[in-house]
Order: structure tokens, then C-alpha cells, then sequence
């Protein structure tokens, strides 16, 4: 959940979207946090996560709620910490073991220290 929120900084705010709510609403960013979750977290975690595909499903469902209006300007806050504590060790398990390709993860970090 504060992986998806963290990712949704970076891709959802350059296109102009205010909360997670209107992030989710519009479909390319939605597409884009689907594969992130479904395609490169969801790998990475494995087994570790009991039912992982329902969590990330509710986890969208969740961001939809039209009850609340979690601003994206918040969130980022600490981006730069929240990105190295909530998705890094991800990339990293990712690269260590080369078998899960992660684009959007890489995307994330690149051009940053």
C-alpha cells in the first residue's frame, strides 16, 4: 500500500493528478499501477505475501474510495527517503535475482543518487 502511494508520486503528479482518487481514476495511470503491482512487486514478493494478488486488488479498490481524497502533494513528502525504504529493496531483490524484469521500478530510480 505505501509502495503504490510512493510510485504514484512520481507517475501521477506529472500528469497533472491532485489525489490518489482522481490518479486511479485516470486510465493510463491506473494501467501503469497495475503492471507495477501485478508485473514487478507481486513477482518480486513471491510467497512472502499471503494472497498478494487480492492485497493489490484491494489495494486499488481502496484508492478509488471516492470517501477519501489522500492529496499526492502529502504524500510526497520524504519522497526521496519513502522511495529507498518502501520500493528500492524491491529493485534490488529484483536485480539480485534477474530473473523478473522491472522496468517501472528502474524508471523510478533513475537519474537519482
Amino acid at each position: 500500500l505505501n509502495g503504490a502511494h510512493t510510485a504514484l508520486v512520481d507517475y501521477a503528479m506529472p500528469r497533472g493528478c491532485k489525489t490518489v482518487r482522481e490518479a486511479i481514476e485516470t486510465p493510463d495511470v491506473r494501467d501503469w499501477l497495475e503492471r507495477l503491482l501485478f508485473e514487478e512487486i507481486l513477482p518480486v514478493l513471491g510467497d512472502r505475501v499471503e494472497d498478494g494478488e487480492a492485497f493489490a486488488n484491494d489495494t486499488l479498490e481502496r484508492f478509488g474510495n471516492p470517501f477519501l481524497e489522500h492529496r499526492l502533494e502529502d504524500i510526497a513528502l520524504y519522497h526521496d527517503e519513502k522511495l529507498r525504504t518502501r520500493l528500492l529493496p524491491t529493485l534490488l531483490e529484483s536485480q539480485e535475482a534477474s530473473r523478473i524484469d522491472t522496468p517501472l521500478l528502474n524508471e523510478l530510480f533513475s537519474g537519482r543518487n
